[in-house]
């Protein structure tokens, strides 16, 4: 090879010029930049939407599948609780039952409702309680055309069938869940029914003693300075007729006579835990505040007349309680977080606030 030739192949072979370098340098930069910005946007982008949609879905869709109740193998989220609780306003709402002030009550009683419900669908079968689908269709008709019209003969089915259709529009749930909430009232009346019939003519009696205070400021007062003297030695029959705000049973003496058990929530916490002559310390009550004393033993005695129908309205109430008992006892029952905290129940408000149908914002009319 020649050296002109040489030197031609050398020439070939030497880099691109200078400038030309550069620009090509710039030209991958500004490319990189781009792409570089790009995926930020797409990251901004994907976290702008991302942010959102994890807000919506702690604040309202994890709590309706978290646990409310579990009894057995039974379980109950939140969203079971909201769908029940809407269902009960709306329907006092369509049939002119709703009270506004029972909102709070009826929002903590709830959870309360609904384990007394399952606990009666649990254990009715135990007592020989069964219902029938007649018994279902009775109470589905109760509901939607009152208990005085579930027979009436001027009411057809095909009426019966769209006022049915119209209530469930309103309640916002299935035909199938509506039958299922009648299943479970229709169960709890002929339990009722069986345990009222199974009330037994002799039941566990403390002979009471009251003195009865008023609701005022100084009641619970009163009662302490009664105790007081009671404790220095003066007749409790005596302070009875002195001190009693409740004119009759002043003048007995304070005298109750024999109650049952069940009779009522404030003799229930003193008449096991009296020893025969003992006083007990001032009871709270929703008349006031009361002292008690108790004489004897518990007996076994007859239920007296005047006693017997508040017993039988009773007697679901304390066979509820004494299944919850044993449930409690075998670890069969809880309510996961502890029931309904104070964010729970703001929840459970906000979640009510977002139903238009069921509380619609009012206009700057009114």
């Amino acid at each position: 090879m020649t050296q002109r030739e040489q030197q031609q192949n050398g020439d070939a072979a030497d880099p691109p010029a200078p400038g030309g370098h550069r620009r090509e340098t710039e030209r991958r930069r500004r490319h990189r930049f781009a792409r570089i910005l790009s995926m930020a946007g797409i990251l901004l982008l994907i976290t702008a939407l991302v942010i959102p949609a994890t807000g919506y879905y702690v604040v309202f869709v994890q709590p309706h599948r978290e646990t409310a109740l579990i009894i057995n193998d039974a379980r109950f989220t939140w969203g079971d609780y909201m769908t029940r609780l809407r269902m009960l306003i709306a329907e006092a709402q369509a049939i002119g039952t709703w009270q506004p002030e029972s909102m709070n009550n009826l929002v903590f009683d709830m959870v309360n409702e609904m384990e007394r419900q399952e606990i009666i669908r649990q254990y009715a079968p135990l007592e020989n309680v069964v219902v029938t689908p007649e018994d279902v269709e009775i109470e589905v008709r109760a509901r939607i055309l009152g208990r005085t019209d579930v027979d009436n003969p001027d009411i057809s089915e095909a009426e019966f069938r769209e006022r049915l259709r119209l209530r469930l529009e309103i309640l916002k749930v299935s035909e199938e869940f509506f039958e299922d909430i009648a299943r479970g009232r229709a169960l709890e009346r002929k339990l009722e029914a069986v345990l009222q019939e199974n009330l037994p003519v002799k039941v566990e009696q403390r002979h009471l003693y009251e003195i009865r205070f008023d609701s005022t400021e100084t009641g619970l007062e009163r009662a302490r300075a009664a105790l007081d003297r009671i404790d220095a030695g003066e007749s409790f029959m005596d302070l009875a007729r002195e001190l009693s705000d409740d004119d009759t049973a002043a003048e007995a003496g304070g005298d109750l006579g024999w109650i049952p058990y069940g009779i009522n929530e404030k003799y229930n916490e003193v008449l096991y835990d009296l020893r025969d002559g003992e006083v007990s310390s001032p009871v709270l009550t929703n008349t006031g505040a009361s002292l008690f004393m108790a004489v004897g033993e518990p007996e076994l005695r007859d239920v007296r007349e005047d006693h017997r129908p508040t017993l039988e309205r009773q007697t679901l109430q304390a066979w509820i309680a004494l299944r919850r008992t044993e449930l409690v006892e075998a670890d069969a029952l809880s309510r996961p977080g502890g029931g309904l905290s104070s964010e729970r129940y703001q929840w459970v408000l906000d979640q009510l606030k977002q139903d238009r149908e069921l509380f619609p914002t009012r206009s700057a009319s009114g």
